[in-house]
């Protein structure tokens, strides 16, 4: 028996009539939401509902798990355990045919009706076990469905069978994609409840009583994959964790101390936290063992034992910007090919964009006396540069030892180097209809500025060369009107401790630290606004209210928690008042590290400071 739903086949041979795997009636809701909801107005549903399983369901950042995974032409692919077809939608762009299969009649409807535009699309409903499919295939994938094998196909060994089977239908050059937990992911070791079960420690400790999932350590899965017919295994690591994924590491290409700014957000349920997970992570790092504590696992396995052949081309790290406002939405990846890396930024919606990263390297291209700038390359919606090796000039700064004073004028002597523009490009400041469009209505007054603009001038986007050769490699925010010099420095300032806040918070304020950099109050608020207001643009709404904010679940600090031990159901009151805001807008800063994260806050902090010194004043 087969059904259409717009382009999509569904086939039912297969079908008991039993949805015996299900999250409820909260799959009446997705369906009610793919069936009535405009795409352009599918966030601000998801905003709404603000439960955990429509968010998992129907985010776009669910898409990145392969977004960045280039399939080889002309691709055929099998999803197993397709779902609510979360990865169904990126691999019909990249695949020349995709067949799912799945459980649930409800969910494969689901998938259906969010995917109906795909005419390469077949969804077999009923057990994977049962279905018969003829066909062979380049990929086969397991994205969130090898832990649940017990529940697919039983057995004494049922996660090996599980690899087996999927491995029967590929063809002999075909790769099986594996997405799962880490069960000794740092974030279960530092709170965390686990992922499947809900109770803390779960895995770590062996899953006790528990005879339904199961995840494994990178050792037992790898051993687990190589033993059943997959010689060549590689493996990625999504960060967060391969739910919500914003960033994807390799082995060749693993964090560095620094890099992990954030504890893993809890959009599920409520988390503990019982040690900074920040600093764990930048120790691990150090230590090369992220590959045993990262949260989630992407394998990639193949039948061909390729250990001694260098890959031609291999993706080495990409990130995400999906909570952007459509229009700036983006891929950034790294990629070694024959031998050569380079950076590739490819939109995520309108072509346009990526024109405009062209027009503006040669906009800055003659702006700086120290300053050298790549060019990039235009093919599709893809914009390629070269990739400068070097340091980052961020990392050439400590943050969590030493005089607070000596990491601050550290700063203003590299942002005195990068701030040097040739002359013909600097004038008195001018309003202007176009600087008000974008950085509000405001008047920084009389001051110095800057045309054409790269406000991207933060530490992080400029590298020095072995040979003391300065790049700068981000050209996103270009602006062809004046802007002044010392907003351009503030948000260097302001981005470095906020991309540090987890180093920097205990050793000194934020507030302190500005003003020892030598901003006024006065500028503070003006930069502030300005900043506010770019956001918003960057953000469409703010990034304070991007679909995702009311999903974040409060994180209990354990020592707080035993402080106020006598008083729980205040203290757990004030903790969700003040860490489901704040927990949001740091998490935001770390994977969009450019926008105003807390400026409201300090702006109002720094009112009220200066009106109790006017009232003492009187």
């Amino acid at each position: 028996m087969e059904e259409y739903i717009g382009k999509v086949k569904l086939n039912y041979d297969f079908y008991s009539g039993d949805d015996s795997y299900s999250d409820g009636s909260i799959e009446d809701t997705l369906l009610d939401i793919v069936k009535n909801t405009e795409s352009d107005m599918l966030e601000k549903r998801i905003a709404e509902e603000e439960d955990w399983a429509v968010l998992y369901h129907l985010s776009d950042i669910r898409k990145n798990i392969l977004e960045w995974y280039d399939m080889k032409p002309g691709a055929n692919v099998l999803e197993i355990g397709a779902g609510c077809g979360a990865v169904t939608g990126v691999l019909c762009d990249k695949a020349e045919e995709v067949v799912c299969i799945d459980l649930s009649k409800k969910r494969s409807h689901i998938n259906a009706y969010r995917n109906q535009q795909y005419d390469n699309l077949t969804i077999y409903v009923g057990n994977f076990k049962d279905i018969k499919i003829e066909e062979k295939f380049d990929y086969v994938t397991l994205i969130g469905v090898l832990e649940y094998s017990i529940f697919y196909v039983g057995g004494d060994n049922p996660f090996e069978e599980m690899i087996r089977r999927a491995k029967e239908y590929l063809k002999p050059d075909g790769k099986l994609i594996i997405a799962i937990e880490n069960k000794y992911g740092l974030k279960y070791w530092a709170g965390a409840s686990e992922d499947h079960t809900g109770k803390r420690f779960d895995g770590i400790t062996g899953y006790t009583g528990v005879d339904r999932v199961r995840t494994f350590s990178r050792q037992k899965l790898e051993a687990m994959v190589k033993k059943t017919g997959f010689p060549d295994v590689k493996f990625f690591y999504p960060v967060p964790d391969y739910k919500m994924p914003m960033e994807i590491y390799s082995d060749r290409r693993l964090p560095k101390k620094g890099d992990i700014k954030d504890i893993s957000p809890a959009y599920d349920r409520e988390r503990m936290l019982y040690f900074d997970e920040v600093k764990a992570f930048d120790s691990i790092c150090e230590d090369g063992l992220f590959p045993t504590f990262a949260n989630s696992f992407l394998v990639i396995a193949g039948q061909e034992d390729n250990k001694d052949k260098v890959p031609e081309r291999e993706v080495l790290y990409s990130k995400f910007n999906r909570l952007r406002a459509p229009i700036y939405r983006m891929q950034t990846r790294i990629v070694k090919e024959k031998g050569v890396r380079y950076v590739d930024k490819k939109t995520l919606s309108e072509r346009g964009y990526i024109e405009k990263l062209k027009t503006n390297q040669e906009l800055v291209e003659k702006l700086y006396k120290n300053l050298s700038t790549v060019r990039g390359s235009i093919t599709g919606d893809t914009i390629t540069y070269p990739y400068i090796m070097g340091r980052r000039m961020d990392s050439e700064i400590d943050y969590s030892e030493g005089d607070p004073d000596d990491m601050i004028r550290k700063i203003n002597e590299i942002a005195d180097k990068v701030q040097q523009y040739n002359p013909e490009y600097v004038s008195t400041f001018k309003n202007s209809d176009e600087f008000r469009n974008i950085f509000g209505n405001i008047d920084p007054g009389e001051c110095d500025a800057v045309c054409p603009a790269n406000i991207d001038e933060v530490l992080s986007n400029i590298i020095e060369t072995d040979e003391g050769t300065l790049y700068e490699i981000d050209f996103e925010w270009v602006f062809k009107f004046p802007i002044p010099v010392r907003y351009i420095r503030f948000r260097i300032f302001h981005y470095l401790y906020y991309e540090h806040v987890n180093e920097l918070k205990d050793r000194i304020d934020y507030e302190e630290y500005m003003n020892k950099a030598g901003f006024t109050d006065t500028e503070l608020d003006i930069y502030s606004d300005m900043e506010s207001s770019f956001q918003r643009m960057i953000y469409g709404s703010g990034p304070e209210n991007v679909y995702t904010a009311g999903y974040v679940k409060p994180v209990h600090n354990i020592d707080l928690l035993l402080k106020h031990k006598d008083n729980l159901l205040a203290y757990k009151t004030r903790q969700y008042e003040i860490e489901h805001a704040r927990n949001e807008n740091i998490r935001h800063a770390i994977r969009n590290p450019f926008f105003g994260v807390g400026l409201v806050g300090k702006r109002i902090k720094r009112k009220a400071k200066r009106n109790d010194q006017k009232k003492k004043g009187n």
